[in-house]
């Protein structure tokens, strides 16, 4: 029986799963996780903004995104906000495994 040289598969389990979660997130998002969507009404019709918040602070950027009553548009709003609470568990894999497993932050 050969050795087991490496990771715990704890580990090794934690460390794929953060891969593949990361490559998921970067095919599907093209909007910074440091903004967020907000519908805004424009004579009586909702669109979608992506506000992002200036890089030397004092406000927000706003870009246009599309109608709100388009499902194509409203889908890949309610993705997003998967995404962005994926970015938070995927922070607590790398954590852990730089705690405990003492491998490098990617």
């Amino acid at each position: 029986m050969p050795a087991n040289h490496g990771l715990d598969v704890a580990y090794q389990t934690l460390y794929s799963e953060l891969v593949q979660r990361s490559l998921d997130e970067s095919f599907t998002s093209e909007f910074s996780s440091n903004g967020r969507f907000v519908a805004a009404e424009v004579k009586g019709k909702k669109y979608w903004y992506f506000d992002m918040p200036k890089p030397e602070g004092g406000g927000q950027d706003r870009r246009y995104v599309g109608p709100v009553d388009d499902p194509e548009i409203t889908k890949r709003v309610e993705a997003f906000k998967d995404l962005k609470a994926d970015l938070k568990g995927r922070r607590r894999l790398v954590s852990t495994l730089v705690r405990e497993a003492y491998l490098p932050r990617p």
